[in-house]
């Protein structure tokens, strides 16, 4: 009997088809013109081809097949007309093919940049065609070998001696011994290629093709889905076939995934082993059971056998949904295969599932368990198609555009959907949903697509489409690279991450902690059973401090079809992404004392748990992490809520989990240095005493009175008011000994003779700007003479005012406050006006830019601009200043100083990197924005692009197009790095000197390392 499940997707598409057949076509006339023009063209070409050399003389000579002759006049003349059209032809106006492409570029894709570069990389990534003709001959060969295994005679199941008889290697199944049924090997009723190589949606250097062999209904007796039947007969009739494989057809065979869903893989023999991979799954022929004996609510694992007679069971028929998930799959497996071969008819939706999964793959996101496979991928987009939310119209960047802009606003997690639009298949995904995570039903209404995806793996999906999509929107980056070419790797996209180690200890995590449903549910899938039982556990103790929390899909194990079954746990990996506004609080408060759920909030901390009286006059249970010294203390509390999870509520002790989070931030600690005052930490908190007194002596400058110009303007310029000093200046105090130190009138000055240094203190720089007025000179040297004055007075005034030690000097002014120097320059732009004033031999003054004057400039005015917007990007990102200490001390410890790779220069690649996080999101944790300044300077991609640092996105579209305009026409007079921001868009004003070439491409060789 065939079930008629694939129906409603054909006919959904039939429509679109067909207008998207006749809208392929041009009129007649259309054709016949392109058709000319490309014949004259050709002929144009092979003219063109011949002409090889105009001699200076004005002979032209023309290349034969074996000589060469002299063209006579009248020859030229036929040339050099056949030249003149072609050089016309240039200016035809576009053919009716080209009007349209310009049409389909402007309506359906980004940009005519963003589809050229999908096409290039489409091209790039497709299966080339003589392979495809090497593959067909060999699965010809392969059918014919599996066609010919001869039928055995019936064996007991319960038979240990089994895989001697049929002289091959079983792989164990970790579950009791399956005491009924038989097995007689079946010549499979079916051998066809499924998945996406069908329609042409295989990617990559080496592809792999599935091929499903279906096993007869008749191997199977009435009760074979009870008890793990079905599943052992599986897995001897693949063994057998792996077994009669010969040398000739496969050049290795290897078991995959786990023992529950084997699979074969096959490396062909030969030169297409080496571009394609090949996996056997097997099947079950349609009507071996009937699909509803898998509804998710019926038990097929009898507990009294699972557990035996001595286990006390409440329940004689729990549910068993993911074990029957994995034998409905099997059933199903053939029609979903027929139901994909309709997308070979409408290419722009299968680049479009091509971009989706090099989307994927570029995440970690689409191979492994439990991830957002390829399968999943293709029935979304035949699911959409059937509902009208694609249609074949679209490109394949519109089908990408859309996908994303589903996944961001349906919730699998709370109201699943179904590709079968029946009354009976929507009123069953409410009972779907009390036993899986995601569900999205099949055509047949009965199969979860997303069976073994869980909640935080489809979130994780969400976020990196909502991600992209904003990326995508953004005018003001190319978003193609970061979409599509970068990879992002999972140690890179979380803040925090924990890895598990040992087998042994999650399987006696899963045996300890894990219940009895489970148990009999997942049976021998131990890896399911310890993730379930770790993210619980982690969401329950982190709560809001934490947006994320992910598993990295696993890869899929590999065994040899002779040897024992890989650990089917392998590592597991989980992802912290840390929520900002909740992540860093000490203290976690609970419920009141006198509410029932003060006991679940006890008993769930134990002893960390204590009573504790707030502000607001309430009395609640509360869990104290962190006394709040530092800021870098409060970056760890996820750590240490972690860890007392692990070791307290599931027994792991800390040698058997990796927890990665903040270990390179104890090289920006005062190791040796004792401070009594305060708690230093990792710097931020030395920088903020720093930023608190500047903020009062600024307060102090805009006050003072006997000046003839108020000061209206007070800017830093040092490192440390952009908190990216790695070692911040401590308050000093000094005190007078007449040995080293002398105290006058105006302040502390050194004693002649000294046989000591004192100790350094390191002036921070400030810019004054005075209030406007026309009496300025207009000559250098009294200008200059007229600023030292008012140093003169502004010190004055400090000391009478505020009691403040000033000394004024002709160039600035420094002031002792609260143990810390600032260095007081006044700022005025005629002073750099004056260093540009050139007078030429004719008398004529002009104004050129010289080092002089840049350098002054760039110190008094962009300089404290600059600083004033990395300080604004530190409030909003607290990461960056560290992150900036982080890779300051990273070059130093590869012996590059300020002189070749500039301070100010790595501020602003790290800025970029915050200002346009893609692919990534802004980090909390300095220590991965490290690792992501890293991975820039290992692509190198200094030649190719500009870096661009937008503070506030004060820069436009058309000027961003400006500076990358000028970048590629005038890429060799410009620095071999170049940094544009709003303040100095096409100048690169801080890469100008540095680095060079050659630093760089040593920042690039020690970043790939």
């Amino acid at each position: 009997m065939k079930i008629p499940y694939k129906a409603n997707i054909n006919d959904s598409l039939n429509h679109s088809g067909n207008l998207a057949f006749e809208n392929d076509h041009h009129s007649n006339d259309e054709i016949d013109e392109d058709k000319d023009y490309e014949n004259e063209e050709s002929e144009e070409d092979e003219e063109m081809e011949k002409i090889k050399d105009i001699n200076k003389g004005g002979n032209l000579l023309l290349v034969s097949d074996k000589k060469r002759r002299k063209v006579t006049n009248d020859s030229t003349d036929i040339l050099l007309k056949k030249k003149r059209k072609l050089d016309n032809d240039l200016y035809k106006p576009p053919t009716a093919e080209e009007l349209n492409q310009l049409r389909e570029t402007e309506n359906l894709f980004h940009s005519n940049l963003f589809r050229l570069q999908i096409d290039e990389m489409l091209n790039a990534v497709r299966f080339k065609d003589k392979y495809k003709n090497l593959f067909d001959i060999w699965f010809k060969k392969f059918k014919g070998t599996i066609e010919s295994i001869e039928e055995t005679e019936e064996y007991e199941l319960s038979d240990e001696e089994l895989g001697k008889k049929l002289n091959m290697h079983i792989p164990m199944l970790n579950v009791p011994k399956v005491a009924k049924g038989i097995f007689k090997f079946l010549k499979p009723t079916d051998i066809s290629i499924i998945g996406s190589y069908v329609f042409e949606a295989a990617v990559g250097s080496n592809i792999t093709v599935d091929i499903l062999i279906e096993m007869p209904a008749k191997m199977f007796q009435k009760q074979d889905y009870l008890n793990y039947r079905y599943i052992k007969k599986k897995m001897i009739y693949l063994a057998y076939i792996a077994s009669n494989i010969t040398d000739d057809i496969a050049e290795s065979k290897r078991f995959m995934n786990d023992t529950l869903k084997p699979v074969l893989k096959i490396v062909p023999s030969g030169k297409l082993g080496t571009k394609i991979n090949v996996l056997i799954h097997i099947s079950a022929q349609e009507g071996s059971f009937r699909l509803s004996r898998f509804l998710p609510e019926k038990n097929n694992v009898r507990p009294q056998w699972f557990f035996g007679e001595t286990k006390n069971i409440t329940e004689n028929f729990v549910p068993t949904p993911h074990y029957n998930s994995i034998i409905l799959r099997d059933l199903v497996m053939k029609i979903h295969a027929e139901n994909m071969k309709i997308i070979r008819e409408y290419p722009n939706i299968r680049d479009g599932i091509i971009l989706l999964k090099i989307w994927l793959t570029q995440r970690e996101l689409l191979k492994g368990y439990a991830a957002f496979n390829g399968h999943i991928i293709t029935m979304l987009i035949l699911y959409l198609l059937s509902i009208k939310k694609l249609n074949t119209f679209m490109s394949s960047y519109q089908i990408v555009r859309n996908v994303w802009n589903y996944l961001i606003h349906i919730d699998w997690c709370e109201s699943g959907v179904s590709t079968n639009q029946n009354e009976e298949s929507k009123d069953r995904i409410l009972k779907y949903h009390e036993y899986y995570d995601c569900v999205f039903l099949d055509s047949t209404g009965y199969y979860n697509i997303t069976t073994d995806l869980s909640k935080a793996t489809y979130r994780w999906v969400q976020k990196e489409a909502e991600l992209s999509l904003n990326h995508l929107d953004n005018a003001h980056a190319n978003s193609f690279q970061s979409l599509f070419m970068r990879k992002v790797p999972f140690y890179m996209a979380f803040d925090h991450f924990v890895w598990f180690k040992g087998a042994k200890m999650l399987r006696n995590l899963v045996n300890i902690n894990s219940s009895d449903k489970d148990k009999l549910d997942y049976g021998p899938n131990y890896r399911a059973q310890a993730i379930k039982i770790l993210c619980n556990t982690l969401k329950g103790g982190l709560a809001n401090r934490v947006h994320q929390i992910c598993v990295l899909p696993n890869k899929s194990s590999e065994w040899k079809c002779t040897g024992n079954n890989c650990d089917d746990i392998g590592k597991i990996f989980i992802g912290l992404e840390l929520n900002p506004e909740y992540c860093f609080n000490i203290v976690d408060k609970g419920p009141e004392a006198n509410l029932p759920e003060a006991i679940e909030f006890r008993n769930f901390w134990g002893e960390k748990s204590e009573l504790r009286r707030f502000q607001d006059g309430t009395t609640r249970e509360a869990v104290v992490w962190s006394k709040g010294k530092t800021l870098s203390g409060k970056r760890l509390i996820c750590k240490k809520i972690v860890i007392f999870l692990l070791r307290k509520k599931l027994g792991i002790p800390k040698n058997k989990f990796v927890y990665i989070a903040g270990e390179m931030e104890e090289l920006l600690q005062l190791q040796k240095v004792k401070i009594t005052h305060f708690t230093y930490g990792t710097g931020e908190e030395a920088a903020l005493r720093v930023i608190n007194v500047f903020n009062q002596l600024e307060k102090d400058l805009m006050s003072l009175t006997d000046i003839p110009l108020s000061i209206h303007g007070v800017q830093g310029s040092s490192a440390v008011f952009r908190y990216t000093d790695v070692f911040p200046p401590l308050a000093t105090i000094y005190r007078p000994d007449n040995q080293l130190i002398k105290k006058s009138k105006k302040g502390l000055t050194l004693s002649r003779n000294i046989t000591e240094a004192p100790k350094y203190v390191c002036p921070l720089d400030v810019s004054l700007q005075l209030s406007t007025s026309g009496k300025w000179p207009d000559e250098l040297e009294a200008l200059r003479n007229t600023k030292a004055a008012f140093h003169i007075q502004i010190a004055e005034c400090l000391r009478k005012q505020y009691k403040l030690t000033a000394e004024p000097n002709f160039s600035h002014i420094d002031v002792y406050k609260d143990g810390f120097v600032f260095r007081l320059r006044v700022a005025h732009s005629k002073e750099v006006s004056c260093l540009k004033q050139q007078i030429t031999e004719d008398g004529v003054i002009q104004y050129k830019d010289n080092e002089k004057s840049i350098e002054l400039e760039n110190k008094l005015f962009e300089l404290p601009k600059l600083t004033s917007a990395l300080h604004g990007l530190h409030n909003q990102q607290p990461s960056f200043g560290l992150a900036c200490c982080l890779a300051k001390r990273w070059l130093s410890a590869q012996l590059l100083d300020n002189s070749h790779m500039p301070d100010i220069v790595v501020e602003l690649l790290i800025a970029s990197m915050y200002l346009i996080p893609a692919p990534y999101r802004p980090p909390q944790m300095p220590q991965i924005a490290f690792l992501r300044l890293l991975e820039s300077f290992a692509r190198g991609h200094w030649n190719t692009d500009p870096v661009i640092v937008n503070f506030n996105n004060e820069m436009s579209k058309d000027e961003i197009i400006a500076v990358e305009t000028l970048f590629g026409s005038s890429r060799d007079s410009l620095p071999p790095l170049f940094i544009s921001t709003p303040y100095d868009q096409q100048r690169s004003l801080w890469t100008k000197k540095a680095p060079s070439t050659l630093i760089l491409n040593r920042i690039t060789m020690l970043a790939r390392q």
